[in-house]
């Protein structure tokens, strides 16, 4: 919704004492940031419904929030090598998210990814068959190896267009069936991913679909497309 539209929904009475004191302090954040910081407030008109940002924290975390219909709230937290998601609310986690102007951000970087990643594999999709599921998956594989890979000078000037592809499977989902197929398959469970043989496929699909593709379809509107916000919290 639009900041004014926004601050009617706050404003509204809600059923019980809980949730008014959750508004309220939601009501008295915006009036806050709309005080000090009102440019804030104007920006809001026109942001993206797809956000990303790493900001400085006393804690290592990530959360992820699906709004729609309604909204979702999953949270990440790497525990012994493990990446555990669980499901949250804003209510729990509203001053974990919050910030001030002056607050650290980060480049998004390979943890957030590998993080994000796990997230929206954990999102459960039930109206996306199982083998699509798969395919985006394996080829999500392939990227993932690739962009790990130091050594090769080749491979380094594809890890723009690899990064685009990885962004474009986990939240925008314009590649074909086809195209997904490609990448997937250049992982043989035998053999592994033959290093030379993607840097060729992956510099032809480059051609195919150009290496900022995705810019075009960043830029449409669509308004009852999913919104969805990842929030890292960072230590260091």
């Amino acid at each position: 919704p639009s900041a004014a539209g926004l601050y009617r929904k706050l404003t509204q009475n809600p059923e019980t004492g809980d949730e008014e004191s959750f508004y309220t302090k939601i009501v008295n954040l915006y009036h806050e940031i709309k005080m000090n910081n009102p440019e804030t407030i104007e920006k809001i008109q026109d942001v993206p419904k797809r956000i990303k940002v790493i900001k400085k924290s006393e804690e290592n975390e990530m959360f992820v929030f699906f709004k729609k219909n309604r909204l979702f709230v999953k949270q990440a937290v790497e525990e012994e090598n493990k990446i555990n998601v669980t499901e949250t609310s804003l209510e729990m986690i509203l001053d974990k998210i919050v910030c001030q102007p002056e607050t650290a951000s980060f480049r998004i970087d390979e943890n957030f990814w590998r993080l994000y990643e796990k997230v929206k594999q954990n999102d459960e999709r039930p109206t996306v068959p199982t083998s699509a599921i798969s395919i985006e998956k394996n080829a999500l594989g392939v990227i993932d190896f690739l962009l790990r890979q130091k050594e090769n000078p080749d491979l380094l000037l594809l890890k723009p267009f690899l990064r685009t592809l990885r962004e474009d499977i986990l939240d925008y989902g314009t590649l074909s069936d086809y195209t997904l197929r490609r990448i997937a398959n250049l992982s043989n469970n035998h053999s592994g991913i033959d290093i030379g043989k993607a840097i060729i496929e992956f510099g032809e699909l480059e051609k195919e679909l150009g290496r900022n593709y995705l810019d075009q379809e960043k830029n449409k509107q669509y308004p009852d497309k999913e919104i969805i916000i990842a929030i890292e919290n960072r230590n260091k």
